[in-house]
């Protein structure tokens, strides 16, 4: 007679049931895992931006004004002094600070193209000579060709600072360019529109901290070629060396 033994195996269905319900577990985990990060990455990010917005907002607004703006002390110019008969003891004059640019000087010597009609030794006795200097000294700062800026004379009134100027002028001394610097803007714009290499300071009326103020407004900026300014200068440049 057949007879009917037990047998371990499993219903298909059961076994079905079970994956689909593990999965529906670790779905659900995942879905809260995903919310509860959102919800705390919302959280972190509405901190920060009511930290930015409100908290600091004063502070910050503070600070983006600061890098915008500047301020500089521009010293009065001193009134004149006069006797009980109403003559003039003492005025307020303008002193101005020389510079020269070995470099500039020595590139415009060594250029083939556009050759000059002055030697460093000619430029230095002319120089020492308006100046009252040593014209050994002048030739010791040009022969330190990798500078840009050297100091001939801090003091220098009005009318010995024009006469280097019209030094320059009539004697085609080619690549010097020099700007009268009175207040920060005129600085800035020494170097980014008119690409100059020398600069003057009027002692007597600008001081010594804002002479100082000047120079490295001066100094901290780059003339650019391509800028707007660029076809002002370079024609100018090609007038000094047609004439």
């Amino acid at each position: 007679m057949p007879q009917n033994f037990p047998t371990n195996r499993q219903n298909p269905n059961r076994k079905d049931e079970s994956i689909r319900r593990a999965n529906r577990v670790i779905q659900t985990r995942t879905f809260v895992l995903m919310l509860i990060m959102g919800i705390g990455m919302f959280f972190l990010l509405f901190f920060k931006l009511y930290n930015l917005q409100i908290t600091r907002h004063e502070e910050l607004q503070a600070k983006a004004v600061s890098q915008q703006t500047r301020s500089s002390v521009v010293t009065a110019s001193r009134g004149a002094i006069y006797d009980a008969s109403g003559n003039i003891l003492a005025i307020s004059s303008t002193a101005e600070t020389i510079f020269l640019s070995p470099k500039e000087i020595n590139d415009a010597l060594n250029d083939e193209e556009n050759p000059v009609a002055w030697t460093k030794e000619v430029l230095a006795a002319a120089l020492a000579k308006i100046l009252d200097v040593s014209e050994e000294g002048i030739l010791k700062k040009m022969a330190r060709t990798d500078s840009m800026y050297e100091v001939l004379k801090f003091r220098v009134e009005e009318d010995i600072a024009d006469q280097v100027r019209q030094y320059i002028n009539d004697n085609k001394v080619k690549g010097v360019y020099a700007a009268l610097l009175n207040n920060v803007y005129q600085a800035e714009r020494a170097q980014l529109s008119n690409n100059a290499n020398v600069i003057t300071l009027g002692a007597q009326v600008t001081g010594i901290e804002l002479g100082k103020c000047l120079v490295r407004e001066y100094l901290a900026n780059t003339y650019d070629s391509a800028s707007r300014s660029g076809p002002k200068v370079q024609a100018i440049v090609e007038y000094e060396a047609a004439n």
